[in-house]
C-alpha cells in the first residue's frame, strides 16, 4: 500500500485500502504444493497469495518471504539427512574394508 501511495504521490490519509488492493488477487488452496503456489506468485507478480478453502473462505495469506523461509528450512533438513546417510555409508564402508583385510590376513596366516 505504501508503494502505491508514494508512486502516485497521493495523500496517505485519504487513500483507502480498496484503492490499493489488487483487483484479482493470486489465490491458492491449502493443499496446493509449493510449486503451484510459486507459479501463482510468478503469474501475479505479487508478494502475497490469498489462501482459501474449497468454499472460498479465507484461510490465510502466504507471503513469498514465508515460503522462502520454509523452503530454506526444508533444504537444511534435507542436507542434514543426506550428510547423515553419507557419514553412515562412509563408516560402513570403512568397517567392511577392515573386515576384508582381516579375512585376507587370516587366510594368509593359515
Amino acid at each position: 500500500m505504501c508503494l502505491e501511495v508514494v508512486a502516485q504521490r497521493r495523500n496517505p490519509t485519504t487513500v483507502t485500502a480498496g484503492e490499493c488492493m489488487a483487483r484479482t488477487p493470486a489465490v491458492c488452496h491449502p493443499e496446493d504444493d509449493a510449486y503451484a503456489v510459486l507459479a501463482r506468485f510468478a503469474q501475479s507478480q505479487s508478494r502475497g497469495v490469498v489462501v482459501v478453502s474449497d468454499e472460498n473462505e479465507l484461510v490465510g495469506v502466504l507471503t513469498l518471504s514465508v515460503l522462502a523461509s520454509r523452503a530454506a528450512a526444508a533444504a537444511q533438513e534435507l542436507y542434514a539427512a543426506l550428510q547423515k546417510v553419507y557419514e553412515e555409508n562412509t563408516s560402513r564402508a570403512g568397517s567392511t574394508h577392515g573386515r576384508r583385510r582381516d579375512r585376507h590376513s587370516l587366510v594368509a596366516s593359515a
